[in-house]
């Protein structure tokens, strides 16, 4: 009950969306605190799927490799937790410099303040990285849960009852903290639970959306303007108060039903939007180093975004907005080739890849 291994170019053009929206979602988001009401509309609209994406992705390649579970949960430790650590190390001393540099001065809770919490799964050096920390508790979920389901049909329907139940966990989180005596973002755990169900979705869905992927022209162009008008006419919709946004990092979903929805099918947008993408070696490239550029991301995100989007002052301005976050998210994964390409050269274990032997590392499993 295993994806195709083969790549499906497609799909990593996909993933080169998801991350050029994670890139170009950051950015608007800083307009959007500043007040901009025209950056809050897009930035509602790329957060009510853009992460759901990644996780319905994530389970289209689940696979168990080896007999031993703790073997498998090894595995999985090495290729998503590493890159956290890593990411943790880079983004390290750029902090108090970047303090003193703002500030005047290295106030020291910095240290207890951001490194610290990587002991209860919480990634606060580098905080994009959250997305890796979330899928590696997903993936001990799936390690134990997906290869007892016999079924694609049962799969489906299993996935639909742990979206149903985490979507109220998260929902009533106080209570749930009680009753399970694990607090919010302790290495996500309530969050993993709603992205266990986005997962398995993907893993049990891939056939079915596989075959969407390779119908004709006609039939794919039509789906994704149904799908794309559903995003456009439901993102709106799931507004519990003025300012919400969907966010995952912090179990903010809003209405379960809109949530899902919207979700669901930005996700098929995006995968049917790719099939017309001719393809290009540098989509290639950025979509199979999507956790890379998530990591830089991280850095962006902490030092560098809001003193490109401040030297702006047309908040209004659809063009102003639309252009400026465009052209620095294309700038943003452009000046990252350079790490992209060392990290691949001599620490691949690091970077996802424990398999690989480097110059530098060994293979680690």
């Amino acid at each position: 009950m295993q994806p195709k291994s083969t790549r499906i170019e497609s799909i990593d053009t996909a993933k080169a969306i998801g991350i050029f929206l994670v890139f170009y979602g950051h950015l608007v988001g800083e307009f959007s605190g500043l007040g901009s009401q025209v950056a809050f509309t897009q930035l509602k609209f790329i957060f009510s799927f853009h992460m759901p994406f990644f996780f319905i992705v994530a389970g289209f390649f689940f696979r168990r490799r080896f007999q031993s579970l703790r073997r498998e949960v090894k595995d999985s430790f090495y290729k998503r937790m590493l890159p956290v650590f890593l990411f943790a190390l880079i983004a390290l001393p750029l902090w108090p410099l970047y303090r003193y540099l703002i500030l005047g001065y290295v106030d020291i809770p910095i240290f207890t303040e951001l490194v610290l919490p990587y002991l209860k799964g919480y990634p606060a050096l580098n905080q994009i990285t959250w997305f890796l920390v979330c899928l590696f508790t997903v993936e001990i979920i799936a390690i134990f849960v997906l290869p007892k389901i016999g079924s694609h049909h049962w799969g489906l329907i299993i996935a639909g009852l742990f979206l149903g139940i985490s979507l109220f966990l998260t929902q009533n989180i106080k209570l749930t903290e009680d009753l399970f005596g694990i607090y919010k973002n302790t290495w996500f755990v309530h969050e993993a639970l709603v992205a266990f169900g986005l997962y398995a979705l993907g893993y049990f869905g891939f056939k079915y959306i596989n075959r969407l992927m390779q119908s004709n022209m006609a039939v794919r162009f039509l789906l994704l303007i149904v799908f794309l008008v559903i995003v456009l006419l439901t993102f709106d919709l799931n507004s519990p108060y003025e300012e919400f946004v969907v966010i995952m990092k912090d179990s903010f979903h809003g209405d379960s039903v809109w949530f899902l929805i919207s979700a669901l099918s930005g996700t098929l947008a995006i995968l049917l939007f790719s099939t017309f993408i001719p393809r290009n070696r540098i989509i290639n490239f950025v979509g199979t180093n999507t956790l890379i550029l998530l990591g830089i991301n991280g850095i962006f995100h902490a030092f560098v975004n809001i003193h490109i989007i401040t030297k702006f002052q047309d908040l209004e301005s659809v063009v102003t907005i639309t252009t400026v976050s465009f052209v620095a998210a294309v700038l943003s994964i452009l000046v990252s080739v350079p790490l992209i390409l060392i990290l691949n050269r001599y620490l691949p274990q690091l970077v996802g890849k424990p398999y690989h032997d480097g110059p530098w590392l060994p293979p680690f499993t």
